[in-house]
């Protein structure tokens, strides 16, 4: 149990968090079709992500895009002489866009599961995260237990809303209606959170 500048993190779940590269038949793609000629030819490689996803990838309050993903994707593709453009996206819709081909790549704190890899095609591990529940100290919310009949927000799309539904004992059987609110962005549900709207958050233990 940790805390962490007022909040109450409790950890659920260890995933790797990968970088994101390939759709289709995942490794018949990943291993035939040469995207990569293609980013070289235009000198230009075009990333999806959440901007709003602190600390890897986010906006300052003047717009600048932000964060270590960020920095990190900049400075590899700096040694082949690629420029990148980073593309906000429908967290929700990003195996699409990235099927579509309207990105290039997902680089944004992406965890591991079974059935993302059935979808597309991970690189190595950069980052071990956490899922955690993060709620208000003055709630008393010690546990998973604690969580019954409350409501529990959840970024749609993100691992948190995998992991809620595929160990549903741990959190979901528990909460209000058996259902989690579902959140664009984790902004806005730390705003109800605040707002005593919902009484948790099941998010990355990097981000809270």
């Amino acid at each position: 149990m940790k805390r962490v500048k007022g909040w109450l993190l409790m950890l659920c779940i260890i995933l790797p968090t990968l970088l994101l590269a390939g759709c289709q038949s995942v490794t018949y793609r990943a291993a035939h079709q040469d995207t990569w000629g293609r980013i070289q030819r235009r000198h230009k490689v075009i990333i999806g992500l959440d901007d709003s996803f602190v600390p890897m990838g986010f906006r300052q309050k003047n717009g600048k895009l932000v964060g270590y993903d960020i920095d990190l994707a900049r400075a590899v593709f700096k040694q082949y002489g690629i420029k990148v453009d980073f593309q906000t996206i429908d967290w929700s819709m990003k195996e699409t866009e990235l099927k579509n081909g309207t990105i290039d790549l997902l680089w944004n704190g992406y965890s591991v599961t079974p059935q993302r890899q059935k979808k597309v095609a991970f690189s190595r591990v950069y980052l071990l995260n956490k899922q955690v529940l993060v709620t208000k100290k003055k709630d008393r919310i010690q546990n998973f237990q604690d969580m019954t009949g409350k409501t529990l927000g959840v970024q749609n799309g993100s691992t948190g809303m995998t992991m809620l539904d595929e160990y549903p004992k741990l959190l979901k059987d528990r909460i209000k209606n058996h259902k989690a609110v579902l959140y664009d962005t984790f902004p806005n549900a730390f705003i109800d959170l605040n707002a005593n709207r919902i009484q948790g958050i099941l998010m990355d233990e990097v981000y809270a």
